[in-house]
C-alpha cells in the first residue's frame, strides 16, 4: 500500500475521483482457498510470496481435512499444477485420510470450479476496493467476499463435475 503509485481510482459512474489514497501494488500476499459444491471450506491468506509444501500441507490439514466428517464419504481433490499441489508430501496427506487426487489439466482454468470463486473474489474487490487502507482491511474485505461466494453447486455443474 505504501508504495503505490496508481494513475486511477474507482468511484461510481459519473464522478471523478479527487482523493488522494494508496493505489496500486506493492507487497505479496498469497491466498489458499477450498471450496466443495455448497461453500468455501476454508481459506489461508498471508503476507509471502507463493505457496511452498510446507504452507499447503498445514493448509490442508488443518483447514480441510480436520472438518470434514470421519467416515464420511470420499473426496476428490482437484488442483492445478503448482509445484505445491504435486508433491508426494501433500499427495499422502490427502491419501492417507482416505480420499484421493486429480489434477486438472494444465492451462485449462474453465474446467476448475475454483477459478469460478477467485473470480467473484476479484469482482468484490473491485466494488469494495475504496474500502482497503491497510492490511486488516484487505483481510476484513477477503474473509467478507469469501464468506459471500455464492453459486458452486452451478459451478461444479458447468464444470462438468455434478
Amino acid at each position: 500500500l505504501e508504495r503505490a503509485q496508481r494513475k486511477h481510482g474507482k468511484a461510481i459512474s459519473g464522478v471523478r475521483v479527487r482523493e488522494s489514497g494508496y493505489y496500486g501494488h506493492g507487497e505479496n500476499w498469497s491466498l489458499i482457498v477450498a471450496i466443495d459444491c455448497n461453500r468455501v471450506l476454508g481459506y489461508h491468506l498471508e503476507q509471502v510470496a507463493g505457496t511452498t509444501v510446507e504452507i499447503f500441507d498445514h493448509f490442508i490439514r488443518t483447514k480441510v481435512l480436520q472438518y470434514l466428517p470421519a467416515g464420511g464419504p470420499v473426496r476428490t481433490f482437484m488442483w492445478d499444477d503448482l509445484g505445491a499441489h504435486l508433491s508426494a508430501r501433500v499427495y499422502n496427506t490427502v491419501t492417507f485420510a482416505g480420499h484421493r487426487v486429480i489434477r486438472r489439466p494444465p492451462y485449462r482454468p474453465i474446467d476448475g470450479p475454483i477459478e469460478y470463486a477467485f473470480n467473484q473474489l476479484q469482482n468484490g474487490f473491485a466494488l469494495r476496493m475504496h474500502e482497503i487502507n491497510s492490511d486488516a482491511d484487505f483481510r476484513r474485505v477477503v474473509q467478507f467476499i469469501l464468506s459471500n461466494v455464492r453459486g458452486l453447486d452451478a459451478t461444479f455443474v458447468h464444470c462438468g463435475y455434478l
